[in-house]
C-alpha cells in the first residue's frame, strides 16, 4: 500500500467503531514570575467514527496446471491477491480522506469534504512556479489553522501527467531537508517540506473510487466483467477547465483501521474436480480525524497541455468502433 505509511493506523472491533475522542493540539506556556495565575487551555474535543467494509478476492485454479507447468501456481496467486488487497486499502484511505465521514456522540452527524478546502488552479506560463505557489499556499493555510507544519509529515499525491509538467530536469535539484539533491533513483521525494507520492487515483482520474462524493466531481462509470475493469464514461469535473484535484494532507489527519487483517485460505472445490482455490478476505476502513489538515490543489487542463500523449495507444478503440 502506498498510502498506509502516510496516515495513522489503529486496530478496531465491530463493523462501526468510535475512535478515541480526538483532542485538538494545544500549546504549552512559559511561566513568568513566581506563583503566577495558571493558564488553562480550552482544548476542543470531537468523537469521530470509522466504518470497516469487507473485501474479498477468490480464484479457482486449473487442477492440471501444476502438472502442465511443473510449478505450483499457488504462491503466484497469493501474491496477486495480496497486491490487489493493498490497492483496495489505498482506495479505502482515499474514500475516508475525501468522502463522507460520521462524527458525534453516536455518529449521528455527517461530515463532507468541503469545496472551500480546495485551492483554485493558478494561471501562469511557468507551471512549476504556480504549483509550488499552491504548495506554499497550502502550508500557509495550515498555519492559519494553528497547525504546526514543522512537526507534521505533509504529503501530496501527484499523478504522472502532472509530474511530467512539473519537474523538468533542471528544476529537480531541491535539497530540501537532505544533504543531496532530491532527484534520487529517478524520483523527487520532497520539495518545500512536502513529500510527493506518485499516484494516479486522484479526483479527476477514471479510477478514483466512485461514490466518494468529492465536491464538483462526476464519477467515472465502470463495470467489471470476468475480473477486468471496463470504462463506460470517464470522470470529469463540473468545471470543465479542471482536470485534477490533488490531495495534500498531514499524516495525523487520517486514520486507517483494520478489524480483520489479510487472511489467505487454501482449499479445494470438489465440484470442479477438486481444483485448488484461494480466497483472501479482510475488513478495513479509514476516516478523517482532523479535517482541517486536508486540502486539495486544483490542476487545470491548460497547465497540462505540454504533456505528450500517444493517442494511438491511449484511445478507447471499442468506444471509437461503437461511434462509427
Amino acid at each position: 500500500s502506498k498510502l498506509r505509511p502516510t496516515v495513522e493506523e489503529k486496530s478496531t472491533e465491530g463493523e462501526a467503531s468510535a475512535l478515541v475522542e480526538v483532542f485538538k493540539p494545544s500549546d504549552a506556556h512559559e511561566i513568568v514570575g513566581d506563583m503566577p495565575d495558571t493558564i488553562y487551555n480550552n482544548t476542543d474535543q470531537e468523537r469521530r467514527w470509522i466504518s470497516q467494509l469487507q473485501y474479498g478476492w477468490a480464484e479457482r485454479i486449473d487442477p492440471f496446471a501444476t502438472l502442465d507447468s511443473g510449478l505450483n501456481p499457488l504462491l503466484s496467486y497469493a501474491k496477486l491477491a495480496t497486491y490487489a488487497m493493498h490497492r483496495k486499502q489505498d482506495e479505502a484511505i482515499l474514500k475516508g480522506m475525501l468522502g463522507a465521514n460520521k462524527y458525534g456522540k453516536m455518529g449521528e452527524n455527517t461530515d463532507y469534504f468541503l469545496e472551500e478546502n480546495i485551492i483554485p488552479a493558478a494561471d501562469g506560463d511557468d507551471f512549476f512556479r504556480t504549483f509550488i505557489g499552491q504548495l506554499i499556499t497550502a502550508k500557509a493555510i495550515f498555519q492559519k489553522r494553528y497547525i504546526d507544519v514543522d512537526s507534521e509529515q505533509i504529503t501530496v499525491l501527484v499523478p504522472s501527467e502532472v509530474w511530467a509538467s512539473l519537474f523538468a530536469l533542471e528544476k529537480a535539484t531541491s535539497k530540501d531537508y537532505v544533504n543531496t539533491a532530491s532527484l534520487q533513483a529517478g524520483r523527487i521525494e520532497a520539495f518545500a517540506g512536502v513529500w510527493f507520492i506518485n499516484m494516479e487515483k486522484v479526483p479527476g482520474d477514471d479510477l478514483f473510487p466512485a461514490g466518494t462524493n468529492f465536491p464538483g466531481l462526476i464519477d467515472a462509470k465502470n463495470e467489471y466483467k470476468d475480473g477486468k475493469l471496463n470504462l463506460i464514461t470517464p470522470a470529469k469535473f463540473e468545471n470543465n477547465n479542471i482536470k485534477y484535484v490533488l490531495p495534500i494532507y498531514c499524516k495525523s489527519a487520517v486514520v486507517f483501521a483494520q478489524r480483520k487483517a489479510l487472511d489467505i485460505q487454501h482449499s479445494k472445490d470438489p465440484s470442479r474436480w477438486h481444483a485448488p482455490q484461494l480466497t483472501l478476505t479482510a475488513s478495513f476502513g479509514a476516516t478523517r480525524v482532523e479535517p482541517e489538515k486536508i486540502l486539495g490543489i486544483e490542476i487545470s487542463h491548460a497547465s497540462l497541455k505540454g504533456v505528450p500523449k500517444l493517442e494511438k495507444y491511449t484511445e478507447d478503440k471499442k468506444s471509437k468502433a461503437k461511434a462509427a
